[in-house]
């Protein structure tokens, strides 16, 4: 509903009589219809920004974010990877050449300017009239023309406080597209190493699996050569049995792998067929502190999924706030002058009469409130839940990555001495050598799984988190701790010309 107001000041007879000279009231009607006129115009047109707090914070974490993401991707400097790549060179890489991770923060740069834009005042623009009087009358032209200013009338004056309102809504929603930009940095980091560490440790069972063939290639040759011997034909054709399957089952891995690594290529941003090496020794395994409980004490207020629906919880309460403020009116102001004759201020008046609008509007804000706080309760309730089950995988497989190493591979060498001592004196037999040897075989591909499952796990964990493992203190690369699995150890270790490297 519009109501007019006005207040206007035609000239009076008083005022005819007190000023002989016309031209000079002319004048000064003039001026005072041009300034009036320059000041809605200044007003309208020059703008202000009702910018509300943690705007410029919000800005600058963004133009942080933005360093490297900002410079277009063909000028982008995106190192290539070197020979053999670790995971910090791959998971650099993917940073700067993921699209997924690019258009997260060109969404949040795009929320920004929304804060921009619904802070901007007047939220209205500016409407210039004119009006010229054709009468028979002997008037002046000026006194006949009519100049008015006002802003648009299809669009309601916003008041001020309804404007910092709406740019603390838009300030929410992109302090939500912040942290929604985040969880896509950690989630592309939990792909990417979670693939790196697959892709490695595939690469290393290759390896072993190539090394288990070759002696079940030696075992067939000796049964094929004892068959005269004495060796039943059964024996022989089993052996060569087995070989085949291990054939098959070795090609299957390596077809597997050429499918993981142009997955991971994908996430790279490099072409499909690339080359990539895991070449050496494996890595030690990225460790967690020891104490639980200080790890626990870690994850208060850190997931960023939570985050994420913290922000979006204070967005429904600003839309709350914003649906509440619609029972305020709105105005908007005019001005108006018709020659020497008359000026006049007005004033439009929108009264809220939509009642059962508004009253919609807000039952719907606070419904939304309420199911945004259901959800971020039990986000945090389920994030917290799925730490602890990380916590106790990384503690299971750091539990098997030890025993392995420390138990079961020293087991199975004395075997493989014990078996080759038997052979040499004439007491055991070349299938029992094989046997032993492939058993350490066996314990080493046992030893990556442990060892990539471990990494994996750590990686979900800082995804978790939303904090890169380091920074706990006392887990840093290359820190074990005392009871970490992967310290050097006294057991046998791989010969190291015969260590995985494989380029495809």
């Amino acid at each position: 509903m519009n109501t007019c107001l006005a207040a206007s000041r035609p000239r009076g007879v008083a005022t005819l009589r007190d000023r002989s000279d016309g031209a000079y009231e002319g004048t000064h009607t003039t001026r005072f219809a041009s300034i009036l006129v320059c000041l809605v115009l200044g007003v309208g047109l020059s703008g202000c920004t009702l910018s509300p707090d943690g705007a410029q914070a919000e800005r600058a974490k963004l133009d942080e974010a933005g360093l490297t993401l900002e410079t277009p991707i063909e000028r982008r400097s995106v190192p290539e990877l070197p020979e053999a790549p670790s995971w910090r060179n791959v998971l650099r890489r993917a940073f700067l050449a993921n699209g997924d991770l690019e258009a997260a923060y060109f969404q949040w740069k795009a929320a920004m300017q929304r804060v921009d834009a619904a802070s901007a005042y007047p939220n209205a623009n500016v409407s210039l009239g004119f009006d010229y009087m054709f009468s028979g009358d002997r008037m002046k032209s000026f006194d006949r023309a009519t100049f008015s200013a006002g802003f648009d009338p299809e669009m309601n004056l916003t008041l001020p406080v309804k404007v910092e309102q709406e740019a603390k809504l838009a300030l929410s929603e992109a302090r939500a597209a912040g942290e929604r930009f985040r969880v896509a940095k950690f989630e592309l980091q939990r792909k990417v190493l979670r693939a790196w560490a697959d892709y490695a440790v595939q690469s290393r069972v290759i390896e072993l699996r190539r090394q288990d063939l070759a002696l079940r290639r030696a075992m067939v040759e000796a049964a094929a050569r004892s068959a005269g011997a004495g060796t039943p034909l059964r024996e022989v054709q089993a052996a060569d049995l087995e070989l085949r399957m291990s054939e098959n089952e070795l090609l299957e891995l390596r077809s597997q792998h050429e499918g993981a690594r142009a997955a991971l290529n994908a996430l790279l941003g490099r072409d499909a067929g690339a080359t990539l090496i895991v070449a050496g020794p494996m890595p030690q395994v990225r460790s967690l502190p020891a104490d639980d409980a200080a790890m626990l004490r870690a994850a208060a207020d850190v997931f960023p999924e939570v985050a994420l629906m913290a922000r979006e919880v204070e967005g429904r309460a600003d839309a709350l706030e914003l649906a509440r403020l619609r029972w305020i009116p709105d105005l908007s102001p005019t001005a108006s002058i018709t020659g020497t004759i008359s000026q006049a201020l007005g004033a439009m008046i929108t009264l809220p009469t939509t009642a059962s609008a508004i009253r919609a509007g807000i039952r719907e804000a606070e419904a939304n409130l309420r199911a945004a706080k259901a959800l971020l309760r039990q986000r945090s309730s389920d994030r917290v839940a799925e730490y602890v089950a990380l916590l106790v995988m990384y503690r299971d497989a750091q539990r098997q990555h030890e025993f392995l190493r420390a138990s079961l591979l020293p087991a199975a060498t004395r075997l493989a001495e014990t078996d080759a001592r038997a052979y040499e004196a004439g007491a055991g037999s070349f299938a029992q050598i094989i046997d032993s040897r492939r058993s350490i075989l066996k314990v080493y591909e046992l030893i990556a799984a442990a060892h990539a499952e471990m990494d994996k796990v750590v990686v979900e964990i800082e995804c978790c988190l939303g904090i890169d493992i380091e920074t706990l203190g006392d887990g840093a690369p290359g820190q074990a701790p005392a009871n970490d699995a992967s310290r050097p150890s006294s057991t046998p270790q791989p010969d190291p010309a015969k260590e995985a490297t494989h380029v495809h």
